[in-house]
């Protein structure tokens, strides 16, 4: 690694958060970085600098502990650093830490982390103006794109690109297609035009209201960029949530669409209709105790989610509001509900564990035909008697 802008594209690879220090540090390398080149700053004289001379004049200690943690150095050796730095007054505290983690350590840990970033598949965002352009369409089992940014084709090729549409005014946007990257190819006008194999059936699923999707927009500032990278972790996942739920609609039967997607996504994590749904029917109360405090209350599924079909998964018939102690014991299947609503204890429970919890008692109303339908398979399959 020489150049600044290496040390830069390695510093944006790293994580933000890091265990030694509580501010995180990212930002502040960067930003440093980005100014590094302006005209007489900090006092330099030249611009090109190398990485390892920008590491070795930076006298910001916390910088430099968090490059070392963030990209991976062991954690003994961080904590030789900062017994060294604690010897020194402030403004030399730096010097004594590079004493400890000199630039060819942090190199050659850049390295890896780098080499590690390389192996895992990036995700990429495209967003085509439907206003300008017309409906988004491809060819048979590939997708296309235009941009004018500056990426390489070993930088893409082997990546994921998720396609986004948006039409009207406000903006409804709607994730169109998704797939690998293949080919890239720019003219002499410096427009690339890159080529994915699709992944999936033919879909427009419709995202702007979706939590996930306004954060997106937040991150991303404007779609007009046309194209760009995605690390947001949790998008990533809440992307592949609803295209695995939008392709289990039409295996199951269910009607297609984005609401029954981001319903089954809800619905696994105990939230939105499903969870509204048991709130209505046990009064916002825990069906056992009572209780009415929201944030310790689980929408829990009755038929386990992983054994149940889409359409189960989205049934409050197979649904219990319950406090979590409750809802735990009842997802390990140390207690059931008989037809009666009675509950059921497991012999695992001891007496002395019966009376802290004050168990056995009941659901606060009998169950429905079709709720008896479900703990039936509660009791076969899931309850340790």
């Amino acid at each position: 690694m020489q150049s600044r802008e290496e040390l830069v594209g390695a510093i944006r690879a790293l994580r933000n958060e890091t265990e030694i220090l509580s501010e995180p540090q990212k930002e502040k390398w960067l930003g440093w970085l980005s100014e590094y080149d302006g005209p007489g700053f900090y006092g330099r004289k030249k611009a090109d600098r190398s990485a390892r001379f920008i590491f070795n004049k930076l006298n910001s200690a916390a910088m430099i502990i968090w490059l070392a943690e963030a990209s991976g150095v062991d954690a003994r050796i961080l904590q030789k650093a900062l017994t060294a730095s604690r010897n020194h007054p402030q403004t030399k505290q730096a010097a004594a830490i590079r004493k400890v983690l000199p630039w060819e350590l942090i190199e050659a840990r850049l390295g890896v982390s780098q080499a590690k970033e390389a192996a895992v598949q990036r995700h990429f965002i495209a967003y085509h103006n439907a206003d300008e352009r017309g409906t988004y369409r491809t060819r048979r089992d590939e997708g296309a794109f235009l941009t004018r940014k500056n990426f390489r084709g070993q930088t893409l090729i082997g990546q994921h690109v998720w396609v986004f549409e948006g039409s009207g005014s406000p903006k409804n946007y709607r994730l169109v297609r998704h797939g690998t990257v293949i080919t890239m190819h720019r003219d002499d006008a410096g427009e690339a035009r890159v080529k994915f194999k699709i992944e999936g059936p033919e879909a427009a699923i419709a995202v702007t209201e979706l939590p996930w999707f306004r954060r997106l927009l937040d991150q991303q500032r404007s779609f007009a960029n046309g194209f760009s990278s995605l690390r947001d972790a949790a998008i990533i996942q809440s992307l592949e949530q609803i295209v695995r739920a939008w392709q289990n609609d039409a295996r199951v039967g269910l009607p297609a669409g984005p609401t029954t997607a981001q319903a089954l996504i809800d619905a696994r994590l105990g939230q939105g209709t499903f969870r509204r749904s048991l709130e209505a029917k046990w009064s916002s109360a825990c069906a056992v105790t009572g209780c009415t405090i929201s944030g310790i209350l689980r929408a829990s599924h009755i038929k386990p989610w992983a054994a149940s079909n889409d359409s189960e998964r989205l049934d409050p018939e197979n649904g219990l509001l319950l406090i979590a102690h409750v809802d735990g014991l009842f997802d390990k299947g140390l207690i059931s509900f008989g037809k009666d609503g009675q509950m059921l204890l497991s012999k695992r429970i001891s007496r002395r564990d019966r009376k802290y919890l004050r168990l056995p008692t009941s659901l606060r109303k009998g169950p429905s035909e079709q709720q008896c339908h479900f703990l039936e398979y509660h009791r076969v399959k899931i309850f340790e008697a």
